[in-house]
């Protein structure tokens, strides 16, 4: 079955590339199903920064927990977001939030991150979070490491792909240049 899906998807991606290649913008059904599997890896290739890195570099797509995304159980108890569940608290409705806990938060995923991130390819293209990372109720470095081996692998392969169509049409993502991204 596994071995089924990864055909498919290998069949899906090379129908892809020839639509992008052929430069049709018509929105057609097909077109319509492929862009959506797989711009948003295509799109963090195009529009990725050019400049060098610095010395620091923030943690992947982690966001400040209670600021663009937060979980609200029925308790009224605040986690992080709804992919990570009520794992880990980080307030409630009668105190707020717990900034100390927030702060600490960060600063453990940036130290187990620190070492993942600092020389890796894949930098500029990853979008791990927070759940990345959790191992039950905590934050765990093996597990993050597990996802970094995942997230390289398909980057390797959306990489190839985008080299792949811009060799045959170098104007064939230019509609990429428009698109909003959040």
């Amino acid at each position: 079955m596994l071995e089924e899906f990864k055909y498919e998807m290998r069949e899906l991606l090379k129908e892809y590339i020839n639509l992008q290649v052929q430069n049709n913008n018509e929105l057609h059904e097909l077109r319509r199903l492929l862009r959506s599997l797989f711009d948003d890896k295509i799109i963090r290739i195009h529009r990725r920064h050019r400049s060098f890195l610095s010395e620091q570099i923030y943690p992947n797509a982690i966001c400040i927990p209670g600021k663009r995304r937060l979980f609200v159980n029925t308790s009224g108890k605040f986690f992080i977001c709804e992919k990570m569940d009520e794992s880990i608290q980080i307030g409630d409705v009668d105190r707020g939030f717990y900034y100390g806990k927030i702060k600490s938060l960060i600063d453990e995923y940036i130290s187990i991150s620190e070492d993942l991130c600092k020389d890796c390819w894949a930098v500029r293209f990853c979008g791990e979070c927070w759940l990345g990372a959790k191992k039950g109720k905590r934050l765990d470095k093996n597990r993050k490491a597990e996802n970094c081996k995942y997230v390289k692998n398909s980057f390797a392969l959306y990489l190839k792909v985008y080299c792949e169509i811009m060799e045959k049409n170098p104007n064939a993502l230019d509609y990429m240049d428009q698109m909003v991204v959040y």
